[in-house]
C-alpha cells in the first residue's frame, strides 16, 4: 500500500496530458487512458535480439569499444532527441 501524495498526482497527470497530446511523434510512447496515479501505456519496442530493459541495460553497460553497443547508443540519442524535439 502507498501514501497518495497531491504532487504525485499532479505529475502523473501533466505526464499523461503531454503524451496524450505527442501521440503523433513514433519517439514519444502512447498513452491509451490515465485516472489518477495510473495509465495505459503501449507496450514498450526493444530493438532487434533484445527481449526485455534489463538484457538491453546490461549489453549497453561497460562495452565501449563494441562497434555495435556505440551504434544502438547513437541510435538511442537520436531518438531521445527527436522525443524532445517534439515536445517543443
Amino acid at each position: 500500500e502507498r501514501d497518495f501524495f497531491d504532487e504525485y498526482y499532479d505529475l502523473h497527470r501533466r505526464d499523461a496530458m503531454a503524451m496524450e497530446r505527442l501521440t503523433s511523434s513514433p519517439f514519444i510512447m502512447d498513452v491509451y487512458g490515465y485516472c489518477g496515479q495510473s495509465a495505459i501505456n503501449e507496450l514498450a519496442s526493444f530493438f532487434e535480439g533484445f527481449t526485455n530493459l534489463q538484457v538491453f541495460a546490461k549489453t549497453l553497460r561497460g562495452n565501449i569499444d563494441d562497434k555495435r553497443v556505440t551504434k544502438i547508443k547513437l541510435q538511442v540519442g537520436v531518438m531521445l532527441a527527436l522525443g524532445v524535439a517534439h515536445i517543443h
